[in-house]
């Protein structure tokens, strides 16, 4: 990682951390003595693969001509009706590839299937239907119109199809050990061609190995986790100093699907004295080296958070002191394609509400202690479309005195028992947030006391289009720390190098989801981060006034992969890396 200062342009080099990406020394299954070893007898007697190498479709390897004891991968290759089970015995398994390749015959002509054994949840079967979700083995004729397919590639002069499944398995396997998985071929065809099966790629405990795209789909906000309240799986008591606690949001008050991939939440804390940090992650993997939020003098503080589901769709939460700890969700993400989810658009930071302003729908006046104001976001001047169905801002509260809190919700719906931020020293706050817009496109904003509010916005969630984007998730992961190189910012500096680092995202990201800290030398007046190439826009993503440590989700688009940040004031910058939105 590196930046430059703008501008000098002196160049620092920063410290790289572990990746999202490919998984290093994911889970392995020895098949060597089941896999049919002759690969040769394909169209034009082309090998599979070509020149013996590797294939890899939409970022899924799979390697037929290396067969061996650290290979995850399994084949069939028959003329005939025969199976192969590969032993698994891995727990936490939820998604799997499979590479098809099957033999000549009809449309809608069931060619073979592939069988998911769990120790408790029984057999899930995935049918392999020609025309459906594999294509016919030769192009040339009978049934190549699959759409139901993860990827695809030719081999043996072009003339032969490789498609690739994305299978999700059942909720239940989550919690559950992955005992087999069986390939069948039914010895379908008409033209004798062989039946190939490959598998590849497992998703493991819900650490994503291979990346999977994500779409948003948003909620009401809905408080599912409150320690403050009685004991019980979502309630008391208040975690103790140096513990942590698994949340599995499915099973909680806020309808949230067994199948969620992730979350889109809002972390509050309550400490009982000085809190150094919070830290959110996924169950079932190891905790990062990264923070959610810090509260060292005590305050009540938020931070939003895209946190990815875990083991049991569960999230992991670490606190350093003893807290009382608040989540709410807005929503949360499924793979794309599925039914009503949304993709992402962002946009250049614009300001869309500034009641500081002359009075106006989108101005002044402030709003009053215990009411709220509606606000027209389609009549902004930030180009919002009127399909948009979620806004992603960040909200900036300027109390007059304090601030017991503020919530944002549609405003065609009853406020809910949410917070979205906290200002209880009077200090002005922001915190990012994801809410669902009205069927007219207007959101509501309460504030407990006399408030001004200003609302900035990076992008929107709308129907998928070509243009869409979908989330790319992981456990946080620490791709910037100017305390162990280089020393604070002050002014704009160049982010680059992203690419560079351990946290690399696999493919060219249009935005990044990071949680941005600030360790101030002094006073901070703000800090805003926004795509590299762009005029610096008028907004902020945080602020400091009283010099402490604070923290904010950031959704910042890029161009390039480049990001630029400007403060106003000496400060130190921390940025953990929890995804990135990608075509």
């Amino acid at each position: 990682m590196r930046y430059t200062f703008r501008p000098q342009f002196l160049l620092l080099i920063l410290l790289s951390w572990p990746a999202l990406g490919l998984a290093q020394g994911g889970p392995q299954v020895d098949i060597s003595s089941l896999v049919n070893s002759d690969l040769t007898t394909y169209t034009n007697g082309s090998d599979y693969p070509p020149n013996g190498g590797p294939l890899t479709i939409n970022g899924v390897p799979f390697n037929l001509a290396t067969i061996g004891s650290n290979s995850d991968t399994a084949v069939i290759q028959t003329t005939g009706q025969q199976s192969y089970s590969i032993p698994v015995n891995l727990a936490g398994i939820t998604t799997v590839y499979t590479l098809i390749n099957s033999a000549d015959g009809a449309c809608g002509t069931s060619v073979g299937e592939v069988d998911f054994v769990g120790a408790t949840s029984g057999t899930y079967v995935y049918t392999l239907v020609e025309g459906t979700n594999v294509r016919d083995h030769n192009n040339s004729s009978f049934c190549n119109t699959a759409t139901g397919i993860a990827g695809s590639a030719g081999f043996g002069g072009g003339q032969v199809r490789l498609d690739m499944q994305q299978i999700n398995l059942p909720a239940s396997f989550i919690s559950d050990t992955l005992v087999s998985v069986t390939f069948t071929s039914y010895g379908a065809g008409g033209g004798g061609q062989p039946f190939l099966a490959a598998m590849s790629g497992f998703t493991l405990d819900q650490e994503v190995s291979l990346p999977v795209p994500l779409q948003f789909i948003p909620v009401t906000p809905c408080r599912v986790v409150d320690t403050r309240g009685p004991a019980g799986p979502f309630g008391g008591p208040e975690l103790g100093a140096g513990t942590a606690v698994e949340f599995d949001l499915p099973q909680g008050v806020c309808n949230i699907p067994a199948n969620a991939m992730a979350y889109s939440l809002n972390a509050t804390v309550v400490p009982n004295g000085s809190l150094n940090y919070l830290t959110l992650w996924p169950s079932g993997t190891a905790q990062p080296n990264a923070s959610t939020l810090n509260s060292l003098d005590g305050r009540v503080k938020a931070n939003a958070a895209f946190t990815q589901a875990g083991i049991n769709g569960g999230v992991d939460v670490f606190v350093s002191d003893a807290s009382q700890v608040i989540l709410d969700i807005d929503g949360y993400f499924m793979p794309a394609g599925t039914p009503s989810a949304l993709s992402f658009y962002p946009v250049t930071p614009c300001r869309a509400v500034d009641t500081r302003g002359a009075a106006d729908p989108l101005g002044g006046p402030f709003i009053s202690g215990g009411s709220s104001r509606d606000f027209p976001i389609l009549s902004s001047d930030c180009s919002l479309p009127a399909n948009a169905q979620a806004y992603s801002f960040n909200v900036t509260a300027i109390p007059h005195n304090t601030l017991n809190y503020l919530t944002a919700w549609p405003s065609d719906q009853t406020q809910p028992v949410v917070s979205t931020l906290n200002a209880p020293t009077g200090a002005i706050t922001a915190n990012a947030a994801v809410v669902p817009a009205a069927s007219d496109g207007d959101i509501s904003v309460y504030v407990s006391d006399d408030a001004d509010v200003v609302l900035d916005v990076n992008g929107y969630f709308a129907a998928p289009d070509t243009n869409g984007l979908s989330l790319y998730t992981g456990p946080p992961c620490r791709i910037l720390d100017t305390r162990t190189n280089g020393g604070p910012i002050d002014g704009a500096v160049a982010i680059t190098g992203i690419e560079d680092t351990g946290c690399a995202p696999p493919s060219t990201p249009q935005a990044f989801v990071m949680n941005a800290t600030v360790v101030p030398v002094g006073t901070l007046g703000y800090l805003t981060l926004w795509p590299d190439g762009e005029d610096q826009p008028f907004v902020s993503t945080l602020n400091a006034y009283d010099g402490s440590i604070t923290s904010n989700l950031a959704i910042v688009p890029t161009t390039n992969g480049v990001i630029d940040a400007f403060a106003t004031d000496p400060t130190q910058l921390i940025l953990d890396l929890s995804g990135y939105f990608a075509p």
